[in-house]
Formats: C-alpha cells, sequence, structure tokens
C-alpha cells in the first residue's frame, strides 16, 4: 500500500487487490503470518486502508472494534463556501475510484454542508459511516494470524489512519521506524493566494477526542535501525519474530 492517492492505474490495482483478498481470504486466515506494507505511504483517503481490514479481519469485527475505539469522538468541519466546493469534488473522486458506496455517503453529506454554510454554522457535525445506527454487537475477527505492519518515518495522515485500524486489533505488529505524526486539524485545501506568488494551507476539520491523539505518533514494536529497508531484509527480521513466538 504505498498509495492512499492512487491515479486511475493505482485505483484498478486496489480494486483487483480487493478481488484477490476475498478469494483468497481461506487462504489467508490459515496462513503463517500477513505482511500490509506502508512503505512509500504519503497518505490519502483512508477508504482504501479500511477497505482492506475489512476484507481480512471480517467488516463486522472492524466496524464493532472502531465503534469502540471511537465511541466519544466527533468529527467537525468546517461549513464556508472555499470548503463546501472542495467536499463537492469529493464525491465525483472516490467515485471514479470505484467506491460507489462511500461516493454515495458524501454526496447525502453535501446538502447538509450547503445548509450549514447557508445558516453561517460555525461547525458541522460529521455523520460517522461507522457508528450510524444502532450499535454494533461485539463481532470475533476473522484473521487470527500475526500481522506486521511495516511502517515509514513519514507516515501521517491517511497512512496513520490504517494504523490506527489495524492495531485494533491484538495479533497486528508494527515493524520499521516511528511514524510521523498529525495535528487534530486535518483534510487541508490549497487554494492560491491573489498574487499567484503563495498558497494558504488551510485544514477544513477537526477531530475531537479521537483516540490519537494531537501530535501522537506510534512506536514500532520491532525497529528497523538497519538502513537496508528492502523486502528481503523486513521478510528475515518477520521471520526472526515468528520463530520467536
Amino acid at each position: 500500500m504505498p498509495d492512499f492517492s492512487p491515479d486511475e492505474a493505482g485505483a484498478a490495482a486496489y480494486q483487483a487487490l480487493f478481488a484477490e483478498l476475498e478469494a483468497r481470504a481461506d487462504a489467508l486466515r490459515g496462513a503463517r503470518a500477513v505482511v500490509l506494507d506502508l512503505r512509500h505511504n504519503n497518505g490519502g483517503s483512508s477508504l482504501w486502508s479500511l477497505r482492506i481490514a475489512e476484507r481480512l479481519w471480517g467488516k463486522p469485527a472492524v466496524e464493532s472494534a472502531r465503534q469502540r475505539a471511537g465511541a466519544k469522538t466527533k468529527v467537525l468541519w468546517r461549513p464556508t463556501p472555499g470548503n463546501l466546493a472542495e467536499v463537492r469534488s469529493f464525491g465525483d473522486l472516490i467515485r471514479a475510484q470505484g467506491d460507489a458506496a462511500t461516493a454515495a455517503l458524501i454526496d447525502a453529506f453535501v446538502p447538509m454542508f450547503e445548509q450549514a454554510v447557508a445558516r453561517g454554522d460555525t461547525w458541522l457535525e460529521e455523520p460517522d459511516e461507522a457508528s450510524s445506527g444502532e450499535p454494533a454487537g461485539e463481532a470475533a475477527p476473522l484473521l487470527t494470524v500475526p500481522v506486521y505492519v511495516v511502517v515509514p518515518g513519514q507516515c501521517a495522515s491517511a497512512c496513520l489512519d490504517a494504523i490506527d485500524v489495524f492495531k485494533l486489533f491484538a495479533n497486528t505488529k508494527l515493524i520499521g521506524a516511528p511514524s510521523s505524526a498529525d495535528s487534530t486539524y486535518m483534510e487541508v485545501r490549497t487554494p492560491e493566494l491573489p498574487s499567484g506568488m503563495a498558497r494558504a494551507i488551510i485544514p477544513m476539520k477537526v477531530y475531537v477526542d479521537r483516540p490519537r491523539g494531537n501530535g501522537e505518533h506510534y512506536e514500532p514494536d520491532i525497529v528497523m535501525r538497519d538502513f537496508d529497508w528492502s523486502t528481503g531484509n523486513f521478510l528475515r527480521r518477520i521471520e526472526d519474530d515468528l520463530a520467536r513466538r
């Protein structure tokens, strides 16, 4: 998973990966281990990692674990005309990436945003897909074999969101470097200033009571101090850890 902002070819590759995960679900759940590789990942949309987690651990298990972890979490958007224009573009982007269900959720959110802008509201609370409707009952994860997540030092934004989900499950270990960290102000847009000589960086939403706090990072369970970050070297370290279990 080197990119959560895929181009058309990358989005097609994710769709192929989803299909492969579904086809090989039984084999993966009987494997010695599963490795999730976030090397080179600079963030983007957290939906890609969420869909992968659902196909590995099972959607009911992921939903119930996210509900428990984020029971107090709220996402508040700043409803302004500029932010509204950006949010309107999200639906077409997600739809082009092959996620019609999420695009429909965004389409339903846009009228709420429009109404909040018209009223002059300061904040608009985002409906949470994971906590909508009745609380999910606790569901056992389908994947119980060891899971290793390769974490690079620049991992932030949606890359951190991926770790948030993967680490909800006790069979997950992080291997690599300490991750980067986020503010609780997220989803930035970068409009050009009137001079044309610079751009502003404007966060459009804020997390309230997010389990991972402002400026918090992840420490790896297995630290890679080597300069050699090749796939082969990671696999050797993972094999060593499996042998000690």
